[in-house]
């Protein structure tokens, strides 16, 4: 979100029962003052009260979660109780400089059989034990039922990490993500993600930008005075909330007064996230409220839209992760392979079928809409459990994974592409007469006369609207050209897996 990111406050008074602060909220406390100094973004998951929504027991969660989490579709691990992730994330590529996440755990994690599992070694850092893994990830022991991981793997880093973490008073994040801690210890939402956007946005920038935004044709608003206002954006937070239905709550926050978005905002932010490659269908149904120094937009979540979010919750690695023994010889080798690559398809499948966008309306999202996603799962698919699957359906994941980074970077060569483009652009002039009088006779005046030239901003922008339509079509064309063979290669696939093991895949 990622990760991207967004939230609650107020509007969430209204779907969530104010509680008290907990010992939940000392737990929390606990992990957050041991991530690294000034991230901007946080990612915090009560897995306990996750746990105790009606959702989930309405749908078997606690029957369902270690299978999900087997299978890859959860990256979190059963045994985390709560969970925290923190990342410098860059804003242009939206992808994480530094990231760190954090548990809380049922059961002692061992540090030697983590590390014998992933294929690392044991290492003890700064007086902690810990392990460095091949993915380029460190893992922590900061005590008995805290464990943490650190990507990159940067050792040093690492150790002034585990130092810094030692002092129970630090306050490592800034104002606005305290903020968003606040919303899960002291109002109980059990899943928060937010971005701080503080000094991050440039004016110049954001007004460029806004004069391509097909939502703002026929507004009567200035566009400067607007491009100031969004730039002074503090940051975004998204809350989820569990109860006979998902419903989520996206707030952006302002240091000045955006009042003046009312007539538009939700068509902003939309045409804003799908620009980006971060939409999700369902926010085309929710609602938006602006009052003024925030926006807000709520609604309801379904399965595949959560799951999308969810992967966001992407750990450098699952700390504690054990893997779940073999049984002993009690089924066949060639049944174990069979079972085991029938889960590994359908959680790509799955995966694909969540990328595709599908709606109930007629309503089309190009790729280009969803291409924050596309990396993200490509991540998922990557860390996707590999025992005991055939090794063509490896191949598929590798050729899938590979094909969504292809994508992707498809769809983000759209914006550079089309800003050197524009460098490329001639000067377009309009032209006027003019009389320019030198003198007055008794005949009358006289005067030279000619024309005067004025670069032509109107026809300039129409100029740079069509290159940048030219190379959206080209880049959404590109990546589904790509996409078309992912298709092609999952029934190809399908078909060999079904009758290899004689059963539907």
């Amino acid at each position: 979100m990622s990760r991207p990111i967004p939230g609650v406050a107020a509007c969430l008074l209204g779907l969530l029962a104010v509680a008290l602060a907990s010992p939940a909220a000392a737990q929390f406390n606990d992990l957050v003052r041991r991530v690294p100094d000034r991230p901007n973004t946080v990612i915090l998951l009560d897995v306990e009260k996750a746990f105790a929504s009606p959702m989930a027991d309405q749908e078997k969660w606690r029957e369902t979660y270690l299978k999900a989490f087997e299978s890859g579709m959860i990256m979190v691990p059963p045994t985390a109780a709560r969970f925290v992730l923190a990342s410098q994330l860059d804003l242009d590529t939206m992808r994480p400089i530094w990231e760190v996440a954090l548990l809380n755990v049922s059961e002692e994690a061992s540090i030697p059989k983590v590390a014998q599992l992933r294929g690392g070694a044991v290492d003890v850092v700064a007086g902690e034990s810990a392990a460095v893994l091949p993915d380029d990830t460190y893992v922590v022991k900061f005590g008995p039922t805290v464990v943490g991981a650190m990507k990159p793997a940067n050792r040093q880093s690492v150790g002034r990490w585990i130092e810094t973490s030692r002092d129970a008073n630090r306050r490592p994040l800034p104002p606005y993500l305290e903020e968003a801690v606040g919303y899960v210890q002291d109002i109980g939402t059990p899943i928060i993600i937010a971005l701080d956007l503080e000094n991050a946005l440039a004016p110049a920038r954001i007004r460029a930008r806004l004069g391509a935004m097909k939502c703002l044709e026929g507004q009567t608003v200035d566009l400067d005075k607007l491009s100031q206002a969004l730039a002074s954006a503090r940051g975004v937070t998204l809350g989820i909330t569990l109860a006979q239905r998902r419903y989520g709550a996206l707030k952006i926050d302002f240091s000045e007064d955006v009042s003046m978005t009312a007539d538009f905002a939700k068509s902003l932010l939309l045409e804003a996230l799908a620009n980006q490659g971060a939409m999700i269908d369902e926010f085309n149904d929710w609602t938006v409220n602006v009052t003024g120094k925030q926006i807000q937009l709520k609604g309801v979540l379904e399965p595949s839209g959560l799951r999308r979010i969810l992967s966001l919750l992407e750990p450098p690695h699952s700390p504690d992760y054990t893997s779940p023994k073999p049984s002993s010889g009690t089924q066949p080798e060639e049944l174990a392979v069979a079972l085991a690559s029938q889960e590994y398809f359908k959680t790509v499948e799955t995966m694909l079928d969540d990328l595709r966008g599908k709606r109930k309306s007629s309503e089309f999202t190009t790729w280009g809409q969803v291409g924050l996603w596309f990396e993200r799962y490509a991540r998922k698919i990557d860390n996707l459990p590999i025992l005991n699957v055939d090794n063509e359906l490896l191949d598929y994941g590798v050729f899938v994974a590979d094909s969504l980074r292809q994508s992707e970077t498809a769809m983000k060569g759209i914006g550079a592409k089309s800003a050197y483009r524009k460098t490329q652009l001639p000067t377009y002039y309009s032209t006027q007469a003019y009389a320019a009088p030198i003198g007055v006779t008794r005949w009358g005046a006289t005067g030279v006369y000619g024309w005067t030239a004025q670069e032509d901003l109107a026809a300039r922008g129409q100029a740079e609207a069509q290159v940048r339509t030219q190379e959206r079509i080209s880049g959404n064309a590109n990546a589904h050209f790509i996409m078309q063979g992912v298709e092609q290669a999952t029934s190809a696939i399908r078909r060999t897996m079904t009758q290899k093991y004689k059963m539907e895949f």
